[in-house]
């Protein structure tokens, strides 16, 4: 029998801002389950962090590089059980995009794509990657329940 542990995922993002704003979001809970992947803390300490169950970091963090190796492939193709993509149509989904590269590797956890932008020629390919939408909030029903402007 293994002891139990706590479900581990990352909650990637495009850029900073929307990594600190998740991160944020999240302070409700246990602070030792709230991990800030930080490119300093990475080169300073000569490893990526593995001590928690929620993981903020953006994209370009994953693929920067540690002693050869992209960030990413420090931790085993399992270590996560659920992945987060938030803004997934800027690139991670595109065949040809490096961010997917993390993706494929990562291809043991479940994986959740979210987007505001609807879908258009130019990002077709994600839902090509992640499929139909399971959930949809249209701008007018945004604009209706009064947290989107006309």
């Amino acid at each position: 029998d293994q002891p139990s542990r706590r479900p581990r995922f990352p909650f990637l993002a495009a850029r900073n801002i929307l990594a600190d704003q998740a991160y944020n979001a999240f302070s409700s809970f246990p602070e030792d389950a709230l991990v800030r992947i930080d490119p300093a803390d990475i080169h300073k300490k000569g490893r990526v962090p593995k001590n928690g169950s929620i993981f903020f970091t953006i994209f370009q963090t994953f693929m920067s590089d540690l002693d050869g190796k992209p960030n990413f492939g420090e931790y085993p193709p399992d270590f996560f059980d659920f992945i987060v993509v938030d803004e997934c149509h800027r690139g991670s989904a595109r065949e040809d995009s490096a961010w997917r590269e993390i993706l494929e590797y990562f291809t043991p956890a479940s994986q959740l794509g979210m987007t505001a932008t609807p879908l258009r020629e130019d990002n077709r390919d994600t839902y090509e990657y992640f499929g139909t939408p399971i959930y949809t909030y249209s701008l007018p029903q945004g604009i209706e329940d009064g947290v989107l402007a006309p």
